[in-house]
């Protein structure tokens, strides 16, 4: 009995079957799941990624299945894949493909605050503001252009003059189960998140920010007598209306109510009396969504010379960086007599 269980595990279609068995243990490539970097990437699928026309694609590509890149796109930034990279034409590929065991993935969208849809929306030859959750199908076709965020339960089709960009960290399109088509011209910013992804046509494709840009911390500071730190509150839910940018906001050069513009490293010189109490200071979007807020405390030292407060890192109440772009900083002064002042910034962070 011995003998034959010997003779049994010597056989060679065992000890064959043996070690494919080994190797399916010990040698299955891992898969595993990372966020998306949404400043990086402008096109993410579950499955098959196709490029092709002259389309110019400016961000990361990344498939969990396969990327195709046919005819004379071009690419100036990585693509990955799980699967196979098929390109017709290397040299239009500034970036070496790169394959990878990584599932890329974002997080699931939070469309508690999107418009609700429940129906196939058609959006042809307009413009539309604000985000969008569509029970359905979406087509953009002629010239459309504006700052959205559209969700789809169904499929994406574009194709015509498009000038779109992205609202915030969210993807600019999205539908986790259909399929999104791009075709025409014009460009898109944002990331672009499907099952199927094809693009084609002569249309650009812009990353919320270019990754290979140095980065820059927001170093803007506010001038003001007296010195402390600000007391951090949660931003919340309060937005301003947009009546209250009515008044002259700062485009170039100086206005009424600033003595310059506050850019990346320029010192905001804005003079308070020593007689001034308290400061509010807002960060709003340009959608005028407030992403963060604080109180500058009176000033201790009534005749000392200004001192320099930082007034934005770039953060919101998070502690997370928020992208480049215009923002609006708003600041509420409340004088010791009751009287109220208010003088608003326009920036330029990361520009």
């Amino acid at each position: 009995m011995e003998n034959k269980n010997n003779s049994l595990l010597t056989h060679p279609v065992l000890k064959l079957a043996a070690l494919c068995f080994l190797l399916a243990t010990f040698f299955v490539p891992e898969f595993h799941a990372r966020d998306i970097n949404l400043k990086e990437y402008v096109l993410v699928a579950n499955d098959v990624i196709e490029i092709s026309g002259a389309s110019i694609i400016s961000g990361c590509v990344h498939s969990n299945n396969a990327v195709k890149v046919l005819d004379n796109p071009e690419i100036n930034e990585r693509v990955s894949a799980v699967g196979n990279i098929d390109i017709i034409d290397p040299s239009k590929i500034t970036v070496s493909p790169e394959h990878t065991s990584h599932l890329n993935v974002i997080p699931k969208v939070n469309i508690s605050k999107y418009k609700q849809i429940n129906k196939s929306l058609i959006l042809e030859y307009t413009k539309l503001n604000g985000c969008f959750f569509v029970n359905g199908d979406v087509i953009i076709k002629g010239k459309f252009s504006g700052k959205v965020s559209i969700v789809a339960t169904g499929n994406i089709e574009i194709n015509g003059d498009m000038d779109i960009e992205t609202i915030s960290n969210n993807p600019v399109l999205y539908t986790a189960k259909g399929e999104i088509s791009i075709s025409g011209s014009g460009e898109i910013t944002g990331l672009i998140y499907a099952n199927k992804i094809s693009v084609s046509g002569t249309v650009k494709l812009i990353p919320v920010k270019a990754p290979r840009n140095i980065k820059r911390e927001m170093k803007v500071l506010l001038q003001y007598m007296g010195i402390g730190v600000a007391d951090e509150t949660q931003a919340g839910s309060e937005s301003y209306d947009a009546e209250q940018f009515s008044r002259p906001i700062m485009a170039r050069g100086t206005s009424k109510n600033t003595h310059k513009r506050p850019t990346i490293g320029t010192n905001v010189k804005y003079r308070r009396n020593k007689s001034d109490t308290k400061t509010k200071v807002t960060i709003l979007t340009q959608e005028h969504v407030t992403i963060r807020h604080y109180m500058i405390p009176p000033s201790k030292e009534r005749f000392k010379k200004f001192n320099e407060v930082e007034l934005w890192d770039g953060k919101d109440s998070s502690g997370r960086e928020v992208p480049d772009g215009t923002y609006y900083i708003l600041l509420d002064i409340q004088h010791p007599k009751g009287r109220k002042e208010t003088k608003t910034f326009l920036i330029e962070k990361g520009k």
